[in-house]
């Protein structure tokens, strides 16, 4: 990574951490299926279609569109924890991680574990994308409070890097 951020300063650009989370190609790296690629950093999401079906439906993973989603994560008061992934059901990294991320979901609620697992399909939540920071998907986040998050910074977008996350942010998994 370090060939890849000197040429950026070379050029005289600056990055965001979706961007740094984009850049995992070393001249010594191919990623893996679970690096920490996005969609928007790295491919062309512009062309993308709106209002598609969500890759979450049926499971333990609380699905929220539009306002609601908004609301959620921007106005209304938390219970608990919210460990939300905000997706595009066109991104390709997005599909790597939904089982996992539906694993998360079944396994909290099995076990009684206070955090709310949520999914927000951005085909039906896009115009809310700036005022909820989306520039990137997926994009997985703890929220503590309206818009107060700490950015998943696991190294790999899988069970286990989900549950260690949650846990360092201080979530009792048992």
């Amino acid at each position: 990574m370090k060939y890849s951020l000197a040429i950026v300063a070379f050029m005289g650009l600056t990055l965001n951490q979706s961007d740094v989370n984009a850049i995992k190609i070393t001249k010594d790296d191919v990623p893996s299926s679970d690096e920490l690629l996005t969609c928007g950093a790295d491919i062309r999401t512009e062309d993308w279609k709106t209002d598609l079906p969500g890759l979450y439906d049926g499971s333990a993973v609380n699905n929220l569109d539009g306002e609601a989603a908004f609301n959620a994560l921007k106005v209304a008061p938390f219970a608990a924890p919210e460990f939300v992934v905000a997706y595009h059901p066109q991104c390709p990294h997005c599909h790597k991680m939904v089982e996992d991320y539906k694993k998360v979901a079944a396994d909290a609620k099995e076990k009684g574990i206070k955090v709310n697992v949520i999914a927000v399909n951005m085909s039906k939540t896009g115009k809310y994308a700036d005022e909820l920071q989306i520039d990137g998907f997926p994009t997985v986040r703890l929220y503590s409070a309206p818009g107060q998050f700490k950015e998943f910074d696991g190294e790999h977008r899988n069970y286990e890097g989900f549950v260690g996350f949650l846990k360092k942010e201080g979530v009792k998994w048992a």
